[in-house]
């Protein structure tokens, strides 16, 4: 009979040591699985609340507001000895105005050449800034009439491309009528 016991637990018939390491791999598998989705629904909530506690200048820049315009108002003093007011507003990072990436054709090579442009405009004032997010439609059409009438060779260069800003600045200026653009700020600037 002893025999018989020992003989059993070698061929791993009757022992429970035996089904122990069967066990444990499902359950091994099972508690991966859980605490994955555990990472990614704590990930997603992260997200989520993120977006919703800070996606506010997303909806003051869909209101044609600069991005940050309710921040600098609420820390700075308005009027008064020694406040600026929003009037006179310098530079800050309420009036940089993101323009959307422009995608067009340069002349030469039979337009077989594009030219990918992302900038932003820095503004005199705050409301320099809100009225060219008002006008962003013709600011495009203008930006995209001036590249569309240059060669790559033109643009290539870093004096073609101080000239381009100098004319971007010009371009935009005659369309204001309140503000006025003080840099023009290249984000992407490809040409292929």
């Amino acid at each position: 009979m002893a025999v018989e016991e020992s003989h059993e637990r070698a061929e791993g018939g009757g022992g429970e040591a035996s089904e122990a390491p069967r066990k444990s791999k499902p359950k091994v598998v099972l508690l991966a699985l859980v605490g994955a989705a555990v990472l990614a629904l704590v990930g997603a909530g992260g997200f989520f609340a993120a977006s919703i506690l800070g996606g506010g200048n997303k909806a003051k820049l869909a209101k044609g507001e600069p991005a940050g315009a309710g921040e600098e108002s609420a820390k700075e003093p308005k009027g008064g000895e020694g406040g600026r007011g929003e009037e006179g507003k310098k530079e800050g990072l309420s009036n940089i105005v993101p323009v959307d990436p422009i995608i067009v054709n340069l002349i030469g090579d039979d337009g077989r050449r594009l030219m990918k442009l992302t900038m932003q405009l820095a503004m005199a004032t705050t409301a320099g800034a809100t009225e060219a997010q008002g006008k962003m439609p013709q600011i495009k059409d203008s930006v995209i009439t001036l590249l569309s009438s240059r060669t790559a060779e033109e643009l290539l260069t870093p004096d073609g491309k101080s000239r381009l800003k100098e004319q971007v600045m010009t371009r935009v200026n005659s369309l204001l009528t309140g503000g006025a653009v003080k840099n023009v700020f290249f984000v992407e600037f490809i040409i292929q």
